[in-house]
């Protein structure tokens, strides 16, 4: 038989593996082109800034008179001489309790046919032998009534005592049962307060009495200044004397104090003062902050001058505000950070007093670093 030639391999050219081996390299240089462009088009990285509240207090002067120019302020001058004298009760605290003679009413009944003169002192028995006085000469007339306050002889609760009938131990005793005395209601009064006056009661009279008459001149000066539309205010008060009646550790019920004073009302154009007052703050601030806060009731506010005549005053202010970080400060450089992996962004902000924390969010989220151009990059100041 004839032999069979052998089955011969296909060969696989070279030029055909080699045109696979480019195929393949540039599919992937696509990828990664085309990886490239979506990053450049879509990465994007957000840095969130918490800056740290920073308190700036301004101090100035200014200048407020009725026609001010520019860097004053507009306002109205007015002025009170007041001179007045009220009266004050001794409050209780620090009083002792004291004996004292209990006191009362009596009706005195006269059953005989002649009027009988009773002496101031005249004594009046109890019962039980406690003895008052009456407080006044009288007469009992004749089958009639008198009516006497009386005291307790000896001071102290004793005699309080209640209603009962009084001899009267100073008649013939055939008259003590014809004349006579009876009570209708309890004497009172067998004890007292004895109130003395300190230094905290002169000194708590005169600040109140100061402030009823500086509180009364306010509302009369606001009245006349309403005209002028003038929102701020600021009162002076100047005691040129204080006169008492009494010192401290005198025994008083009550005592008098007289005051001398004059208040002057200070009236001005409250808008155009926090205008100076932010002007003020911006300057101090700087290119690197801005004013975030100006509290206008923390304004300290105190007249330094005052030329009531001529109605021009020097105010001296202190306004403190609350500042942070601009977002066009020179500290958020962006070029400066593009590129950067996130940690080392992170330091470099941390590096400043006055930031508090940053947190940087980036697009796609499984970014490390931020986008080498800068205009991919944006800050924002967190609230």
């Amino acid at each position: 038989m004839p032999k069979k030639s052998p089955s011969k391999k296909p060969v696989v050219a070279p030029r055909a593996r080699v045109y696979r081996v480019i195929a393949v390299t540039f599919l992937l240089a696509a990828i990664g082109l085309f990886g490239t462009v979506m990053y450049v088009a879509f990465a994007r990285a957000t840095i969130v800034i918490k800056p740290k509240k920073e308190v700036l207090t301004a101090e100035f002067v200014t200048t407020m008179k009725k026609e001010p120019v520019a860097g004053e302020v507009r306002g109205l001058v007015l002025e009170q001489t007041i001179e007045e004298k009220k009266p004050f009760v001794v409050t209780s605290d620090g009083g002792q309790e004291s004996p004292a003679q209990a006191m009362g009413t009596v009706t005195i009944t006269n059953t005989t046919g002649t009027d009988q003169p009773l002496v101031k002192t005249t004594r009046l028995l109890t019962p039980d032998q406690k003895l008052f006085r009456i407080d006044k000469t009288v007469v009992a007339p004749a089958r009639a009534q008198v009516t006497v306050t009386v005291h307790a002889d000896i001071p102290g609760k004793d005699g309080e005592i209640t209603p009962t009938r009084f001899v009267i131990p100073g008649l013939r005793a055939n008259l003590q049962n014809k004349i006579y005395a009876e009570s209708a209601v309890a004497m009172s009064g067998g004890t007292r307060t004895v109130r003395y006056l300190t230094d905290e009661m002169l000194k708590k009279a005169e600040a109140d009495f100061t402030k009823e008459l500086v509180d009364a001149a306010r509302s009369e000066m606001r009245m006349q200044a309403v005209a002028q539309k003038l929102d701020g205010e600021l009162f002076v008060t100047d005691v040129t004397r204080r006169t008492f009646d009494a010192k401290a550790g005198d025994e008083r019920d009550r005592f008098e104090v007289g005051l001398a004073l004059k208040v002057t009302g200070i009236f001005y154009d409250d808008a155009a003062l926090l205008e100076i007052a932010r002007a003020n703050l911006r300057n101090l601030a700087g290119d690197e902050r801005e004013l975030v806060e100006l509290d206008a009731s923390r304004l300290k506010i105190t007249a330094e001058s005052i030329d009531a005549d001529k109605g021009v005053v020097q105010l001296h202010v202190s306004s403190p505000a609350i500042l942070v970080l601009r977002t066009d400060s020179a500290l958020f450089d962006l070029a400066r950070l593009a590129g950067l992996p996130a940690d080392a962004a992170r330091v470099y902000f941390l590096r400043f007093h006055s930031i508090d924390a940053v947190n940087i969010q980036f697009t796609p989220p499984w970014q490390t670093r931020l986008p080498r151009l800068k205009d991919r990059i944006r800050i924002r100041i967190a609230e």
